[in-house]
């Protein structure tokens, strides 16, 4: 199976009908699924469509991650753990919020 040029990988987004013209309205979701599953082309396609400034962005907002995902991409960016949202949440206060 080919994956077109323009297109991620039809696995990442086997959940919802996500089209080209859709890639920049959906910046975060796209990005949490190509650093979860994507491949080397899926990371291509990424880079060429937001650029290495916003995809930090994105990841510094997500709100899981895999801790080893976590990790990676403290490491590719140069960014310390602490910065990421996803970080926050596994190491803060967990508790639902009606026990807080």
């Amino acid at each position: 199976m080919t994956q077109e040029k323009d297109k991620f990988s039809e696995a990442l987004f086997w959940d919802c009908h996500l089209e080209p013209a859709d890639y920049s309205k959906y910046p975060r979701l796209i990005v949490d699924r190509v650093v979860h599953r994507g491949n080397l082309d899926d990371w291509r396609l990424m880079k060429s469509l937001f650029g290495l400034e916003k995809i930090k962005e994105e990841l510094l907002n997500i709100k899981s991650l895999n801790p080893r995902v976590l990790r990676a991409m403290s490491k590719l960016f140069d960014i310390p753990l602490s910065e990421f949202r996803a970080h926050k949440r596994l190491n803060g206060d967990m508790r639902f919020w009606w026990e807080r």
